[in-house]
């Protein structure tokens, strides 16, 4: 009586009244498996609480004891199709955009109930593939990046130590890196981009058009760098990794196939806006004279021709 709700209050004539009624109010093949050998269980989900999880129906499979085997009718899941267990992030996804359409199956809402997991399992539920996963996560990120708990539910999931094996093994690593789930500190604010080699870690400097600085107040180093895999780093930006950047970028923008008289603007705007890293440069620039156009008085730009050779 003290595992029936309320039966510690009852009388013993009470509890023997609702055994004699409900008395045959069973299942017949549950009684089956109770008396005989129960082999496998399944089950179609309605829906679950925190407390709970509620079956339309249930598959029981048993043997009798003289070896042969009984079951109900073949399981069938919600639509004929699985039932999936989806990470937390794709539950969270799923209530804030329909994605029936991402998976072949019916999604088993789980977020923040993940306890219940092993039980699916066991009834025949199934987990979601991971790049399915991924390609969901895809389309849901533009439009849920900027959701802090969305954050949280996805950069945990990509570092689970499960997630990060998947990831390896099936080569997974390339599609991460294109999610746009990537913060990068601006003048602006925050904004979330890919990866791309061009990010750096530093500890008070924005981002410009040659260098992505990731805001690691959002996502730390150490996750990032575990997120987009082995094959890759996200570097610190050192003053040496800088000065060089804006070197080569300059040399670059020399070298181009620009208009002789942009590319003599160019130049001349670094020397007056960005002096500092423009004469870290001189002996490199001394060396590419004859590459820099040149305004004459007639007011043609021309390269080619030595500072030395002009003047005589």
């Amino acid at each position: 009586m003290g595992d029936v709700v309320g039966g510690d209050k009852l009388t013993y004539d009470e509890y023997l009244d609702i055994l004699m009624r409900s008395g045959k109010n069973v299942r017949g093949w549950f009684e089956m498996c109770y008396f005989e050998t129960a082999l496998e269980f399944a089950g179609q989900v309605e829906k679950i609480n925190k407390d709970n999880i509620c079956f339309k129906r249930i598959y029981v499979c048993g043997m009798f004891m003289d070896g042969e085997c009984f079951n109900v009718n073949e399981f069938v899941a919600s639509n004929d199709g699985y039932c999936l267990i989806v990470p937390e992030v794709i539950a969270y996804i799923s209530k804030k955009m329909d994605i029936a359409n991402d998976f072949n199956g019916v999604i088993v809402d789980t977020y923040k109930k993940t306890q219940y997991v092993p039980l699916l399992e066991i009834i025949g539920c199934h987990r979601s593939g991971t790049r399915e996963g991924l390609d969901c996560i895809m389309e849901a990120a533009d439009e849920m990046i900027k959701d802090e708990k969305f954050r949280e539910v996805l950069y945990a999931y990509l570092l689970l130590p499960a997630t990060q094996q998947k990831l390896q093994t099936q080569r997974l690593y390339e599609k991460v890196k294109r999610l746009p789930i990537f913060p990068i500190r601006t003048r602006s604010g925050v904004e979330y981009v890919p990866y791309s080699k061009d990010i750096y870690t530093h500890d008070n400097k924005v981002s410009d058009n040659d260098f992505k600085i990731l805001e690691t107040k959002i996502l730390k180093y150490e996750s990032a760098q575990a997120i987009i895999g082995p094959n890759d780093r996200i570097n610190e930006l050192s003053q040496e990794v800088y000065e060089a950047r804006y070197q080569n970028n300059l040399i670059a923008y020399i070298r181009s196939n620009r208009d002789v008289k942009e590319k003599a603007f160019y130049v001349l705007n670094e020397y007056k806006n960005n002096l500092t890293n423009f004469r870290r440069c001189h002996i490199t620039l001394k060396g590419m004279i004859s590459e820099i156009p040149m305004e004459f008085i007639s007011g043609s730009y021309q390269t080619g021709i030595w500072i030395n050779d002009y003047t005589k």
